[in-house]
């Protein structure tokens, strides 16, 4: 769950994908913002715009594409999401050290929710992203960057964290 822990904050912050535009641009997409690197020719080190926390940037980069505020809470729920499975991952860890509660279902069953919690951002990155921006709309973006990996590598660690406390059977506690 510690790797899981790492790995969750990691990809809260870092870019997920990447897309490019007609005049040479790249558009960063993470869960808390996007960020367009302009073309290295102007001079300019590029601008971004974040929905965590709501309204920083150049918010002309975050224009919601007609009819996509759904997909833009979804995009903007990612956040949270983490954050919980963060906290939740770190719980989890405790608990797995301590072997409380005594029940192994219960301590299985917090790992899988982390993963089902980074799953869960994961989708609404990836799925939301281009059909919430209108400077993403019709574009491609490629998913594939660290923080979509690290985002893999939690789900990956919580879920064997969880067949792992199911698999390995649960001593007695000293003076139980």
């Amino acid at each position: 769950m510690a790797l899981a822990a790492f790995c969750i904050q990691l990809s809260a912050t870092s870019n997920w994908g990447s897309g490019a535009a007609a005049d040479g641009s790249r558009y960063k997409v993470s869960p808390v913002g996007l960020r367009r690197a302009l073309v290295a020719s102007d001079g300019s080190a590029g601008e971004a715009c974040r929905w965590w926390p709501a309204g920083a940037g150049n918010m002309q980069l975050c224009v919601v594409t007609p009819g996509g505020r759904a997909a833009f809470a979804r995009l903007r729920a990612a956040y949270p999401l983490l954050s919980v499975a963060l906290w939740t991952a770190v719980v989890s860890l405790f608990l797995q050290v301590l072997r409380l509660p005594r029940q192994i279902a219960v301590r299985a069953a917090l790992a899988w929710f982390v993963t089902l919690l980074v799953a869960t951002a994961t989708i609404c990155v990836t799925y939301n992203a281009p059909r919430a921006l209108v400077v993403l709309t019709g574009r491609p973006v490629t998913y594939g960057a660290l923080g979509l990996w690290m985002a893999i590598a939690a789900m990956v660690s919580s879920g064997a964290s969880g067949a792992l406390v199911v698999k390995v059977k649960d001593e007695e506690r000293p003076g139980a």
